[in-house]
């Protein structure tokens, strides 16, 4: 199968905090009918969607690029991918910049959308695989976050 994994990237400007961040998460998905889970979500087996029911969603603190910018990283359970109306509604309301990354390495595909600055012209895999690998947690599988420290997640 390859490398295969995505995910959206807030840009974390002066004033917005991972707080904000996971509580208008949360509010976008119960808006459309979500309902809360008791279960950490870390713990969900198997990770998809449609065969449990559940979506996990972890924000990760704002962390540096190696670029210097810093990204807030949002990890869903769904690990291969982010939502784009999610990433658009959060640019919208945090007037940020936001990525939605994805690469599969088995169609050589690598692509970054955003939100709330120019969009990017559609870059090579080789370039869309670098500014991705740039970012912070890059490759992480949702799963794998597990491992991470506790106070580094909400």
């Amino acid at each position: 199968m390859g490398f295969h994994v995505g995910g959206i990237y807030v840009a974390a400007k002066e004033g917005l905090t991972q707080k904000a961040v996971v509580d208008f998460i949360r509010n976008y998905w119960l808006s459309l009918g979500a309902k809360l889970s008791s279960c950490d979500p870390l713990t969900f087996e198997p990770l998809k969607l449609e065969k449990t029911g559940n979506l996990g969603l972890v924000v990760c603190p704002p962390t540096a690029d190696q670029r210097g910018q810093s990204w807030m990283a949002v990890y869903d359970s769904e690990r291969y991918h982010g939502d784009p109306q999610l990433a658009e509604a959060l640019a919208d309301r945090f007037g940020a910049e936001v990525w939605l990354c994805q690469i599969e390495d088995s169609v050589n595909y690598a692509g970054i959308e955003k939100w709330g600055a120019a969009k990017s012209a559609r870059l090579s895999y080789a370039k869309a695989y670098a500014l991705f690998e740039s970012l912070p947690y890059f490759g992480l599988y949702f799963n794998q976050l597990s491992q991470a420290p506790k106070e580094a997640l909400v």
